[in-house]
């Protein structure tokens, strides 16, 4: 992987207006992962680092700790949150499909 590689999606959030709530995504299933730049995905025993953040800038990880979670107030409405997707570069990759699973969690 000789430049990084990025994509995004949205999670979405109906919420009561007025009631705060936070969005966190936990680690995936990588082994050992703890922190939310660095979680792998993996192609059987290959794996690849990759982050999830909050912003397109790629300096704001989402995970599940205070501070690099979504805080925010309902509107009774749907609320869309975009995730950044990066597979950091300087990484060398078998040909393959890689997976891993996140949970996002909604605490209100």
């Amino acid at each position: 992987v000789n430049t990084p590689v990025d994509q995004t999606t949205s999670v979405t959030v109906r919420c009561t207006s007025n009631t705060s709530y936070s969005v966190s995504m936990d680690m995936g299933l990588g082994s050992g992962v703890t922190d939310p730049e660095y979680r792998l995905m993996t192609n059987g025993v290959e794996t690849l680092s990759y982050g999830l953040y909050r912003d397109s800038g790629y300096s704001q990880p989402w995970g599940n700790l205070p501070g690099n979670d979504v805080d925010w107030t309902g509107t009774g409405s749907d609320n869309n949150f975009t995730v950044y997707g990066r597979i950091h570069s300087g990484q060398t990759a078998v040909l393959g499909t890689y997976t891993d699973n996140v949970v996002v969690t909604v605490t209100y």
